[in-house]
């Protein structure tokens, strides 16, 4: 714009305050459109890296990669149930996993299961867990139960009462085929999730919420895997 002024005037003194006035706003007018548009342009494709970036984490977080076939469940059976020496509210069971397989488990089910209703039964382990020590005592698994109320526990069990199905791996129902689970221990942050979308179903059938929201039963060689009774939407423990 200053170009124009000078190529009608000798040098910039030759024109009038007023004229150089108005090129000047005519140039701040200018910068100032052209400064707007640029930021309206930076700020879109800001908008769309952030919204990318979103649906990236979104995809990953809801995602993440711990699904059931991370956890391995089986059928046991509880040969031997004692008190455990050192706490008044665990029990020290002895599973039968296979014909030559027992497993020790503690369970802090003292108190709440009887001890006569908890001894020779059919009952779920979650076989992959880390093998540790509760008060004084090594535990190799975990004993699946359905809990409504902390004085509402039951155990999760097959219907069916066949130690036909003893050693049996747990999956899942449904058209889809099941994955094999997992063989080596899954970690408590895998556990975590996978446990948050176990619970109670409709006949008191244990299910898992898929992340797609899709119930799917839990079964044992097309046997449902069932609590004795306990409202839907009981947790699992």
């Amino acid at each position: 714009m200053l170009l124009m002024i000078k190529s009608r005037y000798s040098s910039y003194e030759d024109a009038s305050p007023l004229e150089l006035q108005e090129k000047v706003i005519n140039i701040q007018g200018t910068l100032e459109a052209s400064f707007i548009v640029q930021a309206n342009s930076l700020l879109t494709m800001t908008q769309r890296f952030f919204n990318l970036r979103w649906n990236f984490l979104n995809s990953v977080t809801f995602a993440r990669r711990y699904h059931f076939n991370l956890v391995n469940l089986k059928v046991g059976f509880t040969k031997e149930v004692a008190l455990h020496p050192n706490s008044d509210k665990l029990y020290v069971s002895q599973i039968q996993l296979a014909l030559n397989t027992i497993k020790q488990v503690c369970s802090g089910l003292r108190g709440v299961i009887p001890k006569e209703s908890f001894e020779n039964r059919l009952v779920v382990v979650v076989d992959n867990m880390k093998k540790c020590k509760l008060r004084g005592e090594v535990s190799e698994a975990m004993v699946l139960c359905g809990q409504e109320s902390q004085s509402n526990v039951q155990l999760c069990r097959p219907a069916s009462g066949s130690q036909t199905l003893l050693g049996c791996n747990v999956l899942l129902e449904g058209p889809e085929k099941s994955e094999l689970p997992a063989t080596r221990k899954i970690k408590p942050k895998e556990w975590e999730v996978v446990n948050s979308r176990l619970y109670v179903g409709d006949q008191n059938v244990i299910v898992y919420r898929q992340e797609d929201g899709v119930e799917r039963a839990l079964h044992v060689n097309g046997v449902p895997i069932v609590v004795d009774n306990l409202p839907r939407g009981s947790i699992i423990r």
